[in-house]
């Protein structure tokens, strides 16, 4: 279309930048994780870490998800998310996952390249999951990354325990295609 140019995506040129120093194999041993034997789950906005019931909720549909699957889940704690599980008295929703401090870019992204699925509030990282061919369920109201949800790549989830569950299993199996 005339005046319409693809400049390119910062964030897909740096994940192809990168790539060549992501190490999986090395980073899943470090952390004692297997090959698509888990999950990751990033949890950090204000919305789902400050409200206590909407917190709890995610943990446990997290620790359900981990029952249904019999995958792992690897839970990289967010300083915030720290804080309010603390300040909430939540720490009991943390028993059975597999939780980790915060990890940097390289490691978020090896440990992606060998997950089975993601689950997360961050913006960025529901795309960079895409690149890495994984799919996400996104703990969001709404996502700037309407082409994934469209597709039906990624879905948006409430913090709801039965439908982080529900919508976890159903990533899990082969892509589903909306209708038209």
């Amino acid at each position: 279309t005339r005046g319409v140019a693809v400049a390119g995506d910062v964030m897909y040129d740096l994940y192809l930048k990168m790539a060549p120093r992501f190490t999986p194999d090395a980073t899943c041993a470090r952390l004692g994780l297997k090959k698509e034997g888990f999950i990751i789950a990033t949890l950090h906005r204000d919305f789902n870490t400050d409200d206590p019931k909407a917190l709890a909720e995610i943990l446990e549909g997290l620790k359900k998800a981990k029952k249904e699957s019999g995958l792992e889940i690897l839970l990289p704690l967010h300083p915030r998310t720290r804080k309010r599980i603390a300040e909430f008295g939540l720490q009991g929703g943390l028993k059975g996952l597999c939780t980790a401090g915060p990890l940097g870019y390289l490691d978020l992204m090896s440990l992606t390249q060998h997950c089975a699925a993601v689950v997360t509030d961050s913006g960025g990282y529901q795309k960079e999951a895409y690149y890495a061919g994984k799919r996400a369920v996104v703990l969001m109201p709404d996502t700037g990354w309407r082409e994934l949800t469209d597709a039906g790549w990624n879905v948006l989830c409430e913090p709801e325990a039965g439908q982080i569950t529900e919508k976890l299993v159903h990533v899990l199996k082969s892509i589903d295609y909306p209708e038209k």
